[in-house]
């Protein structure tokens, strides 16, 4: 076994009293929120982070075991303000950061926590005897008895390291000795994984779930925008107004004695509002339109005979909307917050499927972020900051995010939300800001984020009972658009998006953003997706071969090496970046099913004639769209001849329906799809021909 030293020539630490601050506050990353003392029993982190969705975290020290509260309270502190030393990053090996975010830091607060209740209930009375014989145990707790998934074991352990290194600093903290995965493989000390980790948990949208949920956000957009604007902007005007009168005086009873003077004339009904679930006077928005102040109104609704009049006349106010299938003609003034954060949301769901941002990086849009390529494609581009992957010069977390050098590209209906966001918060400041009236930097949460796309759907379907299917997956959640996009694109690459996006254009979009450049993201999730999907669709295939189907085209015996090779290699399973890396980067297994031309196409660049002279250049996949069946990269199966009558069979029923010219035009079409089923028949090789080649 390797021996850990102690570190003895590090600087000393000066050690914070109760009163300081945990963190300087003129070096806080946010100035917005309070940096708590040391001697407080709660600290809040959002002060640590500039990222505008940073949910507000906080630990309470009262829940930590009082025995070892001022151990970790200092140590918390020490991650706030000490980088470990180069020279234990350099001896742990593993990739280590000499800081870490505000986020990360909580969640070791949190696990410090369950580790002094673990100690706790072994009897072991202060940190400082935590050997490494115990913490051996802790791991082996962690992995049987929790039964933790592997990443977060990692964290746990990491975590642990860390005390251990802060305790070679601040003596006061030192440790009983080295955690035992510092001179052992640090995978002994995990759990097995059983599963993918990463972000691809996530599952899939079903694809009627989030077509109809697509269709359902832009239409709102197209139809609602400029209504719901326009009812919000009034509401605005009511704002103001009586923000101006609040301390206006003099002749506000007399106007109000006159405004009750001409609705008894007329008969009108005094205007009233839904109040914490109870019928009140709208005070506002008489207030607004008398032009005297809210507290004289209040003063008005006590007088008796205004009391009387509202018994017997009183009708909510109301403002215009429009009339359509997913709005009312009229909704009360009251409710138009609510249709304001219905729109917000549908723009969310628009841009955060349409660009594969992370949740998090649409919630830190800003106003002003949409810029024209300039290109000759005419693609709109957003710039906008990314936190997940932004580090400083140190390679430490940066949690003032980074502008992304390779900027998203926004189709037309993300334009169209940007836009209409724009609208609504003005000419600067978050698109997604936590108060519209106070734009200052902190936006909606995550959660929040998440309940506004789930209001969304139930307001839909309240309005058109079942137009946005359940998903048999669970609830429709930010977190899953991002992994959807890079389904559907690699699932479907000739389909269509709702409102004729068309998914080719799209995946043309983020490939010329994307595919020149070596990065995590969108292009890593598109690449797993599509080898998943090359794999899974081999699979089947070389199963329907082995059972007697046929194969035929110029493409056959490519076409039944890939078969081979694929099930040799992968089985039909592809389970990690690297495995998809490593299928799409072997030549001979770039199989594309097409079910649009009822061919597969084992793709080779230099013969493909779906490509131009500007694709051939620089694609690595065909462009499925354009597939001609000339090409020598296609082959046809027995099910895709079978499909090709089918759909022969359908082409000629519907001609039958139709005007000459256009009956005529199917009937070519079922002619010619009859006849390459029957050349299928005639030149389709089976599993025995390969087997015995005479």
């Amino acid at each position: 076994m390797r021996q850990i030293e102690w570190v003895e020539d590090l600087p000393t630490i000066s050690l914070p009293d109760r009163s300081d601050y945990v963190y300087p506050p003129d070096q806080a990353p946010s100035k917005r929120d309070p940096v708590p003392r040391f001697g407080d029993d709660v600290w809040s982190f959002r002060f640590f982070s500039n990222n505008p969705s940073m949910q507000s975290v906080h630990i309470d020290w009262r829940s930590v075991p009082i025995q070892y509260v001022e151990h970790f309270r200092l140590a918390i502190w020490a991650l706030f303000n000490v980088p470990l030393p180069d020279e234990m990053i350099a001896r742990m090996g593993a990739p280590t950061r000499a800081s870490l975010g505000a986020l990360r830091i909580y969640h070791s607060a949190i696990e410090y926590r369950m580790l002094g209740r673990w100690l706790e209930e072994r009897g072991v009375t202060k940190v400082a005897d935590l050997s490494t014989t115990l913490m051996g145990d802790y791991a082996e707790y962690l992995r049987s008895d929790r039964r933790v998934a592997r990443a977060t074991a990692v964290n746990h352990l990491t975590a642990l390291t860390r005390l251990w290194i802060i305790g070679m600093q601040i003596p006061t903290l030192r440790l009983g000795g080295p955690p035992p995965w510092v001179v052992r493989p640090f995978s002994d000390y995990l759990p097995d994984e059983t599963r993918a980790t990463g972000e691809n948990l996530a599952e899939p949208i079903n694809a009627a779930t989030m077509s109809s949920l697509l269709l359902a956000a832009v239409r709102y957009i197209n139809v609602g925008a400029d209504p719901i604007l326009r009812a919000a902007e009034s509401e605005l005007a009511i704002y103001r107004s009586i923000r101006r009168k609040r301390n206006s005086g003099g002749t506000g009873a007399a106007a109000l004695r006159a405004y009750l003077s001409e609705l008894n004339m007329t008969g009108a009904p005094v205007p009233t509002k839904i109040h914490n679930g109870k019928l009140a006077i709208d005070c506002a928005y008489i207030a607004h339109t008398v032009g005297v102040s809210v507290s004289s109104v209040y003063n008005w609704t006590r007088l008796p005979e205004t009391r009387d009049y509202v018994v017997l006349n009183r009708g909510t106010t109301t403002v215009d909307l429009v009339k359509d299938d997913l709005f009312p003609a009229k909704v009360p003034r009251t409710d138009v917050a609510r249709y304001v954060n219905l729109l917000e949301a549908a723009c969310y769901i628009v841009i955060a499927y349409l660009t594969g941002m992370r949740p998090g990086e649409v919630l830190a849009m800003e106003a002003g972020c949409l810029r024209s390529s300039g290109g000759n494609g005419g693609w709109m581009l957003i710039f906008s900051r990314t936190f997940k992957t932004a580090r400083d010069e140190n390679g430490n977390h940066d949690s003032n995010g980074q502008m992304r050098s390779a900027p998203w590209v926004a189709v037309a209906p993300v334009v169209q939300a940007i836009r209409t966001l724009e609208k609504i918060v003005g000419e600067e400041g978050l698109l997604f800001p936590s108060s519209r009236i106070d734009n200052q930097g902190r936006s909606k949460g995550l959660y929040t984020a998440a309940e506004r796309v789930t209001s969304f759907i139930d307001h839909v379907n309240d309005r058109q009972p079942n137009s946005i299917p359940d998903d048999p997956l669970g609830r429709v959640t930010p977190s899953r658009f991002r992994r959807t996009l890079a389904w559907h694109i690699a699932n479907q690459p000739g389909g269509i998006v709702a409102l004729a996006v068309q998914y080719g254009h799209l995946r043309t979009a983020i490939s010329e953003s994307y595919a020149s450049r070596v990065r995590d993201g969108i292009h890593d999730l598109i690449d797993f997706e599509t080898a998943r999907t090359i794999a899974g669709r081999l699979s089947v295939a070389s199963t329907d071969f082995d059972e007697g189907q046929g194969v035929s085209g110029p493409a056959t015996f490519r076409f039944v090496a890939a078969l081979r090779d694929q099930s040799v290699q992968f089985n039909g399973v592809v389970t990690s970046l690297r495995q998809a890396r490593s299928l799409l980067g072997a030549p001979h297994l770039a199989v594309y099913q097409n079910d649009d031309a009822f061919v597969w196409c084992n793709f080779n660049r230099d013969s493909a004639l779906c490509l131009n002279e500007t694709d051939s250049s620089n694609s690595d996949t065909p462009n499925l769209d354009r597939c001609d069946a000339k090409c020598s990269n296609i082959c046809r199966t027995d099910n895709q001849a079978s499909a090709m009558r089918d759909a022969a069979l359908k082409f000629r029923r519907e001609a039958g329906a139709l005007p000459r010219s256009a009956a005529e035009r199917l009937t070519a079409r079922a002619l010619t799809l009859e006849a390459r089923a029957g050349t299928h028949d005639r030149e389709r090789r089976t599993r025995a021909d390969f087997d015995d080649p005479s």
